[in-house]
């Protein structure tokens, strides 16, 4: 466990102990401090956690209070959509019966899989909607929004900072808009595409505000990875920082020892302060976290059954409209999941590169040299990374693991399906 919690950090211990080169000049902080924050880069994600009823983490307290009042608006409108997901996920595990015969399966290895892919959906929808209710009206975001105060209270971030970090949260509601709308599309088009005279008005209705509630799991989603990304960038900073510092570095002994010193102990807070965002990140969306993952593995073996069958049944034409939309939602989401083990990778991999840099700071003297050394190590046995509850660790080497999983349980489908049509 990091100790760096207990360590509160102000603006003045700040510009005490850090080198001239880290400190962000006055006009910066009299200027674009005032309006440039945390607050402001998370934006484009906060309006639509609104939106949707959840309320948002606040880092300002100015800002927190001035949102109080607003907020007690959000409870009605959580349990409106709360309430519209609970009852169209219930109505369309009701209607599987209805929907075996709208599909007339002929294998019920199929219509297993339908089944399963009707409660992963429900599962995935409620678990993430009880998830971000919970840590946004029970928890309030306390630790995350702690450690983005603290962080905003160092002044090592510029506006050129802060935009980059509105870019990434503005990236990621474009991409939230995106998904929704192709979710929506594939759902209406689906259902008209089959029988329009037979598919009652209200179930088009109903299935169309259904794959509304997948907003909930790509927003939980989306604002990990902004935060993650987020992460990453200060980490790259930080680096960039003590590269230029080791070129400017003074040549005299006596300043050299005071240099280190002050560096050495900047650095330190500000690394542990990062590290402690991403435990809190780890904490706050670590349930989101494996509830997606398990819920990915379910559909991507889901639709690369399906489209295997569509291809053994000799529908793999690109007039067949169902084939092309399971095709592209296999690519689809085979493509999200790695950008979200992407991003834990990212976080590791910036680490580790400022670790790197402080290695090749080299000193004649044995008391800088034994100093760095001490810091490198404690870096070392402190890289952050991203585990959901402690269970799993979420990065990239988990591609593999998909992809043998779904081959395996992909034979085991098609064993039982080959079977049938025996």
């Amino acid at each position: 466990m990091v100790k760096s919690s207990r360590i509160k950090v102000v603006a003045r211990q700040t510009l005490a102990v850090v080198s001239p080169s880290n400190i962000v000049t006055s006009d910066c902080l009299t200027n674009d401090s005032t309006v440039l924050n945390f607050d402001w880069s998370l934006k484009p994600i906060t309006t639509w956690l609104q939106i949707f009823g959840i309320q948002p983490p606040l880092i300002s307290p100015v800002n927190r209070d001035s949102c109080c009042n607003r907020f007690v608006l959000l409870i009605p409108i959580a349990a409106v959509f709360y309430f519209l997901n609970v009852g169209c996920n219930g109505f369309a595990l009701g209607q599987m019966k209805w929907n075996f015969i709208k599909k007339n399966y002929s294998s019920s290895t199929r219509n297993w899989n339908l089944i399963f892919n009707e409660m992963n959906f429900s599962f995935l929808t409620l678990a993430t909607h009880s998830a971000l209710l919970f840590f946004s009206y029970f928890m309030a975001w306390n630790g995350l929004t702690e450690v983005l105060r603290r962080l905003e209270q160092c002044h090592q971030f510029d506006s050129g900072h802060y935009k980059k970090f509105r870019k990434i949260c503005t990236v990621g509601s474009c991409f939230m808009l995106i998904e929704i709308a192709i979710e929506l599309f594939e759902t209406l088009y689906g259902h008209l595409l089959f029988d329009a005279k037979i598919l009652p008005t209200f179930r088009v209705i109903l299935s169309g505000l259904r794959m509304v509630s997948l907003v909930l799991p790509f927003l939980g989603t989306i604002l990990f990875c902004c935060l993650g990304w987020m992460a990453s960038i200060m980490l790259r900073i930080m680096a960039e920082e003590i590269e230029s510092s080791i070129i400017n570095r003074p040549d005299y002994n006596s300043r050299l020892n005071n240099w280190v010193l002050m560096s050495l102990d900047g650095w330190r807070r500000r690394y542990f302060l990062i590290v402690e965002f991403v435990q809190q990140i780890n904490c706050h969306f670590g349930f989101i976290l494996l509830v997606v993952t398990a819920s990915e593995f379910v559909r991507i073996t889901n639709t690369s059954f399906q489209l295997l069958i569509e291809f053994l049944n000799n529908s793999w034409t690109l007039s067949s409209m169902s084939t092309i939309l399971i095709a592209f939602d296999f690519i689809k989401e085979t493509a999200c999941f790695c950008i979200l083990l992407y991003v834990p990778t990212r976080i590791h991999g910036e680490a580790s590169d400022l670790v790197k840099q402080l290695r090749m700071m080299d000193f004649d003297d044995y008391g800088p040299r034994t100093q760095i050394k001490f810091l490198v190590e404690e870096m070392t046995h402190s890289l952050p990374s991203i585990a959901p509850m402690g269970l799993v660790q979420i990065n990239v080497q988990l591609i593999p693991t998909l992809i043998g999983t779904t081959l395996t349980y992909l034979i085991i489908l098609c064993q039982f399906h080959s079977s049938e049509t025996v």
